[in-house]
């Protein structure tokens, strides 16, 4: 979405901002749980862990180089940890409930828009930005500590969203250049990049392993949301707002080539989303600067309990697949709303399979928010 669409969306809803919010999409309705306070943290360390700030560099050495203590979470100062590699000075939050566990360090990202947890290192991020940007890949912790960041060898026209895969025994974050506002693209593309390693120098180009372009069988859309399971991608458009309302979602699916190959895939149609029922906030928004507040934004499978996680502009929505069925069929039967949320611009949703998921959005010092994937007994 531009910021200008966004930006207009917000100024009307400031008018309203003293109504409350009665959105009701189709889903299968969980207790709520509404952001707390701002920067109210509700995660703790696994047992007896710490986390250890990374090596200072000029740009953050001022955020760093200090011990510190926030809500459970203990950094200790980097001149203790100086000869440890990168990889050990990060260890992975233990989340019990929803809350902020810190916020997005590097200024870089202000528009986040992809975000995806590492295979090999546990309580490092990934994320990237949008439309705009140069094509960079940045790590971080799950406190939002800058980790570090990389140059792609590749175009970002509308990179939208982020996933991991394993192929032929290696990790690959797959970075989405699949936004496309005015439905207009001919072809959108998925980058294939080995997973860095933390003690990547900064001056590495991450060079792409492949480079899939595909098409929409049906014409160009505009995707935000995608995920990866068993070789299958799985594409839900962001349909636009028709003088007659919002307009269902639709799912594609893409299988991956066994092989690099040059040619133009096909993306698939498969299905469509069951449409929300708008509110009197989602209505405005539609209204007044064409946006669908219930359109997924982020997709991320969670493999250990078969279970997939929706992020919209409002709301994280659990998706849980039945024995036998197809995940086309699963995310086209309605969802379960578990959480709301007041993030700005949320764009960005990954999974930490079996334990949390974690959502982030747009916005210099964006926060970063984390949910159990298991709701508390």
């Amino acid at each position: 979405m531009t910021k200008r669409k966004f930006l207009t969306y917000w100024l009307a809803y400031a008018a309203l901002s003293g109504c409350a919010s009665f959105d009701t999409p189709s889903v299968t309705e969980l207790p709520v749980r509404p952001d707390p306070a701002p920067r109210q943290a509700q995660a703790r360390l696994s047992d007896n862990a710490t986390v250890i700030a990374p090596a200072p560099t000029p740009a953050t050495a001022s955020g760093n180089n200090v011990a510190a203590s926030q809500d459970g979470v203990t950094a200790l100062p980097a001149t203790e940890s100086a000869e440890l590699p990168a990889t050990a000075r990060v260890q992975p939050l233990s989340i019990d409930a929803p809350g902020q566990t810190g916020q997005v360090e590097n200024t870089a990202l202000d528009e986040i828009s992809g975000l995806a947890v590492s295979r090999q290192m546990p309580g490092v991020l990934f994320a990237l930005n949008d439309s705009g940007n140069p094509a960079e890949l940045y790590a971080m912790s799950e406190t939002g500590a800058d980790l570090g960041h990389w140059t792609v060898n590749a175009r970002n026209r509308d990179w939208e969203d982020m996933a991991s895969v394993r192929l032929e025994g290696k990790d690959y974050l797959v970075l989405g250049d699949t936004g496309d506002n005015l439905r207009i693209r001919r072809e959108s593309v998925l980058y294939l990049v080995e997973e860095p390693s933390l003690d990547t120098p900064a001056n590495t180009v991450l060079e792409p392993q492949r480079t899939l372009r595909f098409h929409y069988e049906d014409g160009p859309r505009n995707v935000e949301a995608f995920a990866i399971s068993d070789g299958i991608v799985y594409l839900i458009s962001k349909e636009p707002v028709a003088r007659s309302g919002a307009q269902a979602s639709r799912l594609y699916t893409l299988t991956l080539p066994v092989q690099a190959m040059d040619e133009l895939l096909t993306a698939r149609f498969a299905g469509e989303l069951p449409l929300a029922k708008s509110g009197l906030e989602a209505r405005l928004a539609a209204a007044v600067a064409g946006v669908d507040l219930n359109h997924p934004t982020a997709l991320d499978f969670d493999a250990l309990s078969n279970t997939a996680y929706v992020l919209t502009y409002r709301h994280v929505l659990r998706i849980r697949r039945r024995a036998g069925q197809s995940w086309v069929e699963a995310l086209t039967t309605p969802a379960e709303r578990i959480h709301s949320h007041t993030l700005w611009q949320a764009e960005a949703l990954a999974v930490s399979a079996g334990q949390s998921i974690w959502l982030t959005s747009e916005n210099t010092a964006a926060p970063l928010w984390a949910l159990p994937t298991r709701p508390p007994s």
